[in-house]
């Protein structure tokens, strides 16, 4: 039987959540060139910058954060400026899918920003700036041939970020939090983690009915105890 006709929970029982991802992902693809086809679209530094629909004061809030992080990084690293110029095709700041405060999209050359992250009052210009440097780490490696993944690929992100605030003045705590963050263990970046992180993403903005659904698939593909 084509598998296209089978019932969702089958498919997804059937593939674990690869079917289900590749959903969201054709889903998410519709979502990303909407906005970057109808969303806000400025040029700050000589690097294009999308924000995406919402509400006009979470809008002005996001901008006047990212224009002050593009300023550090100008000010402090003018040589990442540069090729964040050359790496990226642009910076879309929107409230997608992922929990991660930044990813980077090979294919599109397309650095993303989670507009939650970078509208929340705790979150300084200075600490997007870090998620640029972070972002731009991937893009280098990428561009390279030489992709990275896992463990590895985070700490040489984080080692970016803290060569880059080490330059900057007053981000003592800033520097205390990445060096943190390297001390985590490997299983942090585990996909079973990165996906508990997500259905705590999910369960925080309300989506009762996707977590839901998402820990019903967890269920079915934990393996049956002893006794039962």
């Amino acid at each position: 039987m084509d598998s296209e006709r089978l019932p969702l929970l089958e498919r997804c029982r059937r593939g674990g959540y690869a079917w289900l991802n590749r959903r969201v992902r054709q889903v998410e693809a519709w979502a990303r060139r909407t906005e970057l086809r109808k969303g806000t679209r400025v040029e700050l530094h000589g690097v294009g910058v999308v924000l995406a629909r919402g509400d006009a004061a979470g809008t002005g809030v996001c901008l006047e954060k990212v224009q002050a992080a593009l300023d550090l990084v100008a000010r402090h690293d003018p040589r990442s400026l540069q090729a964040m110029r050359g790496h990226f095709s642009g910076i879309l700041v929107w409230n997608g899918v992922h929990a991660a405060n930044g990813s980077y999209l090979h294919p599109e050359r397309l650095c993303m920003l989670n507009s939650r992250y970078v509208r929340a009052e705790e979150t300084e210009p200075a600490r997007i700036a870090m998620t640029l440097i972070h972002e731009l780490t991937h893009a280098k490696h990428f561009s390279r041939g030489r992709p990275l993944a896992g463990v590895h690929a985070e700490w040489l992100c984080i080692g970016a970020e803290l060569a880059f605030i080490r330059k900057v003045p007053g981000t003592e705590h800033l520097r205390r939090g990445a060096a943190r963050r390297l001390e985590r263990r490997p299983d942090f970046y585990s996909r079973e983690a990165e996906t508990q992180r997500g259905i705590a993403d999910l369960e925080a903005r309300g989506a009762r009915w996707s977590v839901a659904f998402l820990r019903f698939l967890q269920r079915r593909r934990e393996p049956a105890r002893p006794g039962r």
